[in-house]
């Protein structure tokens, strides 16, 4: 028979494949949480005084070219911030997906 000439293909946990869908989940959730947390930190307060310092000295679009050039440290630096976060956690997602595999899920 067909069958048998196959080689035996290691059998797959689907509950334990879940389980890990939904760990990767939660982890990714927290990432992208954390990674925007850590962003506004730094340039919610920043565009606060940009738009309070801005505001008394222009009107209209010279506001938000004011803000703009204000800004565009905070916005790289936020950016840092988050990357820095998605970073720290990338040994957890490889650890994830490496179990994912090692399970032969898919």
């Amino acid at each position: 028979s067909v069958l048998c000439l196959m080689p035996s293909a290691q059998a797959i946990d689907y509950v334990k494949c879940e389980a890990i869908q939904r760990a990767a989940a939660r982890l990714k959730s927290a990432i992208d949480a954390e990674a925007l947390a850590a962003q506004n930190a730094i340039i919610l307060p920043a565009m606060e005084k940009a738009q309070a310092r801005c505001s008394t000295k222009f009107v209209n679009n010279e506001v938000l070219k004011c803000i703009s050039t204000r800004m565009a440290d905070y916005e790289a630096e936020g950016v840092m911030a988050r990357e820095e976060v998605i970073e720290n956690y990338a040994p957890r997602v490889d650890r994830v997906l490496a179990d994912y595999e090692a399970m032969g899920c898919y």
